[in-house]
């Protein structure tokens, strides 16, 4: 039916649409490795000399990940920096160069490059291209055609359906034609990929300030459940691949002059989670199923969660142990003095149990210490967000901006707390969503078990 209401509304193809392939794909469903694969395809069948093969990233962090994962596939690759002059040594090596680096004209100096640099017949591969807003997407998409203008364009992204609505007409009939494997998220999941998950539809009144403490909270008892399953079933487990559970908070920014008070939300309910009897009676009140959080037939959203909890029962000291790394005590925020923009967190002098990722420390200093919070600094502490995917790192919980999460892989994440990243299921909000189902699976199958053991499907959801 869908393709139906296209009939007739696109145009034919002309010689010019037969340049650009595009791959709508799942974030985890192996994007990286089709790349590689229409790498050496287009290189057994092309005639003629090409002039540059470009890869273009939404960041620098991708850049540095596509290099990583090119030398492990045997395709030669070169980072671009202003050293390398955009030229590559190598025959067809692969030049990975960040979306934000190329420019239509470049002015004064710095590390931009113009796209007429890489004039004539390029092989152009172009990751997640889709990002931002209107007036910036189009001069980014005006900078990666031209790139490709006399060659072929590969394109990946696990968003083309948020991207190309019904109403952007010159969109939607270029990708109708070049779009050749939709294998996107609804396709990914119902084959069993990825993690489960829950989604909750509050009603408008569930909204307000007050709830907001209550919605963390859930989200903490939902983590807490998760390390108890995983610390009681260790054994069992194994073979299931599961890793250690890690909490999520990410914001639309953590960064520059754009900070303002949500921005601290994470690190504000952490620091009033400490109050015993805030956290108690948080915790009581879901469940008791009086949180006051509705869904839209008026019933309370935990009433079915929290299974094992209530089951075996709690205590307070228990979650701070196992959240925290420590008894309930004042929060300490502390600089690391060895990375660039990072802020480990902990309970007294227990083991750090969380980190802040954020870009401009500066600022977020400032905001902190305006919410009452005590900065201190650590010299000695290598990088904490690095050690989150070593086995049984004491890092719990990961707070940063969605800047830092885009490219990052960790099978890790069981819990996610998503704040102020938009209203729509926008292409941000199921890529960020994308990083935290992936799921190694029974065999490294990459797939849910369809075995009911509750402490199985808890750690796989």
């Amino acid at each position: 039916e869908g393709h139906a209401s296209l009939y007739g509304k696109v145009s034919h193809f002309s010689e010019a649409d037969l340049s650009k392939l595009a791959f709508w794909m799942a974030t985890g469903s192996g994007k990286t490795l089709i790349m590689h694969i229409n790498y050496w395809q287009f290189l057994k069948y092309q005639a003629g000399k090409l002039d540059n093969i470009i890869l273009v990233t939404p960041n620098e962090g991708l850049s540095r990940q596509h290099c990583d994962e090119m030398e492990k596939s045997g395709v030669p690759c070169q980072l671009y920096s202003q050293n390398s002059h955009g030229t590559t040594l190598f025959q067809d090596e692969i030049l990975v160069i960040d979306i934000h680096k190329l420019t239509e004209e470049k002015k004064g100096a710095g590390v931009r490059v113009e796209v007429d640099y890489f004039e004539g017949k390029n092989l152009v591969f172009i990751d997640e291209g889709h990002k931002g807003q209107a007036t910036e997407e189009k001069t980014w998409k005006r900078l990666r055609e031209s790139l490709g203008k006399y060659g072929f364009i590969f394109e990946y992204s696990a968003t083309f359906g948020q991207v190309i609505g019904p109403t952007n007409k010159d969109l939607l009939e270029e990708y109708s034609k070049a779009i050749i494997f939709d294998y996107s998220y609804k396709h990914f999941y119902s084959d069993g990929y990825g993690k489960d998950f829950y989604v909750y539809n509050l009603s408008e009144r569930s909204f307000q300030e007050k709830f907001r403490d209550l919605i963390l909270t859930g989200n903490l008892l939902s983590f807490y459940e998760q390390l108890l399953l995983f610390n009681g079933h260790r054994e069992e487990l194994r073979e299931y691949l599961i890793e250690k559970p890690l909490w999520a908070f990410i914001g639309s920014r953590v960064t520059g002059a754009g900070i303002k008070a949500k921005d601290g939300r994470g690190a504000k309910f952490l620091k009033a989670a400490q109050n015993t009897s805030f956290l108690k009676d948080s915790i009581e009140r879901i469940l008791d199923g009086k949180s006051g959080l509705l869904d839209q037939d008026g019933n309370d959203i935990f009433q079915t969660r929290f299974e094992y909890i209530r089951e075996n029962g709690f205590t307070l000291d228990d979650i701070y142990e196992r959240v925290f790394s420590n008894r309930a005590g004042p929060l300490s925020l502390c600089e690391l003095k060895s990375v660039e923009g990072e802020i480990g967190l902990r309970i007294g002098d227990g083991d750090y149990f969380g980190v802040i990722n954020i870009g401009d420390v500066a600022a977020f200093k400032r905001l902190l210490r305006e919410g009452d919070f005590d900065v201190k600094t650590d010299s000695v502490t290598p990088s904490l967000f690095e050690r989150i995917n070593e086995p049984y790192s004491n890092v719990n919980i990961l707070i940063g901006a969605k800047k830092f999460i885009e490219g990052w892989d960790s099978w890790r994440v069981c819990s996610m707390g998503l704040i102020n990243m938009g209203k729509g299921e926008g292409a941000q909000i199921i890529q960020l969503f994308g990083r935290g189902v992936r799921l190694k699976g029974k065999d490294f199958s990459l797939k849910r078990s369809d075995e009911n053991k509750h402490q199985v499907k808890g750690l796989e959801t």
